[in-house]
């Protein structure tokens, strides 16, 4: 391995290549102007909203049952331990919001452009990656509707674009995406490789409009007509300040299966 390819660019790898490494010099060189993601505080407010009504309900249980005339210690430490699950709720969300380590910045991009969410999605890669560099969706069995067209991450639009054509195809659509069989090793104190299994389950939430009819039917009809994709893949992720950015926004860049750009 080498710290970069020499010589001109006589491929699109040794291109591609060339381009990691001068994209790895910026986010070292703090030129690439990357600003922190912080906690995602919009995403917690569903989940405090949902968790607040049971908490609070078994929390004036608890109470109730200690200024009762015969007290019940032990049914109001039940109530009190459900209540204080609940409401801890959100906080634990919002205090894992932040992407603060690789397999959090990587769980966080996939909710979000599963969800649409493709403005934070685009502040969780690093900005070395948004310019006009071509970028072409994979071909793979259930995986959207890829147009084979080129992206360029300069422009939002096609950012959004590109993650859609894989992720978002049916009306109304859901994605769920699940990482496991993580592995992370670090290559110096800034740079993060991550192998793992991910899982996109998806299909359109019109089902669920069946629970109000008949719940199993909806369940039968949903898992009947999901699409469901399973890869092994591996990304780059680089440290910036005390947050992780993926290096690469598409679904697997050609830097991230060839890492003779990193050096030994």
């Amino acid at each position: 391995m080498h710290a970069g390819p020499s010589g001109p660019a006589s491929s699109f790898e040794e291109a591609t290549l060339q381009r990691a490494h001068a994209k790895l010099a910026a986010v070292r060189g703090n030129t690439s102007g990357d600003a922190p993601v912080g906690y995602n505080y919009a995403a917690v407010i569903p989940l405090a909203i949902l968790s607040a009504i049971p908490g609070l309900l078994f929390l004036v249980g608890a109470v109730a049952m200690l200024t009762d005339k015969q007290p019940s210690p032990g049914g109001a430490a039940f109530f009190g331990i459900v209540a204080i699950f609940f409401l801890a709720m959100p906080v634990l969300g919002l205090l894992t919001s932040k992407p603060d380590s690789p397999k959090r910045a990587l769980k966080q991009f996939y909710r979000d452009v599963g969800r649409g969410k493709h403005e934070r999605a685009l502040k969780l890669v690093t900005n070395a990656d948004k310019d006009g560099f071509q970028r072409r969706q994979p071909q793979i069995g259930n995986l959207g509707q890829p147009s084979g067209y080129p992206f360029q991450f300069a422009n939002k639009e096609q950012f959004a674009g590109f993650w859609n054509e894989l992720l978002r195809t049916h009306p109304l659509p859901y994605c769920f995406a699940r990482l496991s069989n993580v592995s992370v090793t670090e290559h110096g104190p800034d740079v993060a490789i991550v192998e793992y299994d991910l899982t996109l389950t998806m299909n359109t939430q019109l089902w669920f409009m069946l629970i109000l009819i008949a719940w199993i039917i909806a369940l039968i009809v949903d898992l009947a007509t999901r699409k469901v994709v399973k890869v092994r893949l591996r990304k780059v992720l680089v440290k910036v300040g005390d947050e992780w950015k993926l290096f690469n926004g598409e679904w697997q860049g050609y830097e991230e299966m060839d890492l003779r750009w990193l050096g030994n």
